[in-house]
């Protein structure tokens, strides 16, 4: 058996018996729901955490999107080129707008009003920059913490662990102590907003355990939601994304 596929069996194999090793603790370090300081979670973090080292994530699902005279459910249709694109295209009966993202602009095709629209990262400084902001954004649709643990302030309650970081932006992870998986992620801004993302119904894949169900609240002024609850992920070695703005729509 090659040894990539032994260790991918070995990997899998930790994820399906919720790391039983860890639970019990090893290699002097505590179980993991008994962690007392940063370090220690660091450590533990880390090894049931790994990062995901796919080429391409296709997902389909649905998202309702609710807030600001919207009440709106589609279609979800999901492709994630690792740390460099982002591929969305929504349906109701028909497609509805297809977006993507990669490291230097936001496109969106707007198929009801025949639009197309761009935005460079010098118009969303605030909300994603263009290598550590996306990638944080990759970081947490897989249900990892998305933000840097070193210097980070740790605390324990009787259910989760929270991380909090930051000075002007504000960040903090909750994580539950049974499992090590992120359920909840916080941002505030001050007047840019802020963001809450609650994570749950984590499912083992080969990349270990991924939320299928993603709940967003955001508010700049008003209040608005967004779910995304995934009926299918892959993993593939090739996936074709395409995205060309049909002759006529405005520009």
């Amino acid at each position: 058996m090659p040894s990539r596929t032994l260790w991918m069996l070995i990997a899998l194999g930790l994820t399906a018996t919720g790391c039983n090793w860890l639970r019990r603790g090893t290699g002097g370090l505590p179980p993991m729901d008994r962690l007392k300081n940063l370090a220690q979670f660091e450590q533990v973090y880390a090894l049931t955490n790994p990062a995901p080292a796919f080429a391409w994530m296709v997902g389909t699902g649905k998202v309702h999107v609710q807030g600001d005279g919207i009440n709106l459910s589609l279609g979800a249709s999901l492709k994630w080129r690792r740390d460099s694109l982002v591929w969305l295209r929504l349906s109701k009966l028909m497609e509805v707008a297809r977006l993507q993202a990669d490291l230097e602009k936001l496109e969106i095709i707007n198929r009801l009003e025949q639009k197309y629209m761009h935005y460079g990262y010098a118009q969303l400084a605030g909300y994603l920059s263009p290598t550590e902001g996306f990638r944080a954004v990759q970081r947490l649709s897989l249900g990892h913490i998305p933000f840097a643990l070193e210097g980070a302030r740790f605390s324990a309650q009787d259910a989760y662990y929270t991380i909090e970081t930051g000075d002007s932006i504000q960040q903090k992870a909750l994580v539950d102590r049974q499992t090590l998986k992120l359920v909840r992620y916080e941002l505030d801004a001050g007047i840019q907003g802020r963001a809450t993302i609650s994570l749950d119904d984590y499912r083992p894949s080969e990349y270990g355990q991924i939320p299928y169900k993603i709940h967003l609240e955001m508010s700049k002024g008003a209040w608005q939601s967004l779910d995304f609850e995934y009926s299918k992920i892959t993993f593939v070695a090739r996936e074709n994304a395409e995205f060309e703005v049909p002759d006529g729509y405005l520009r």
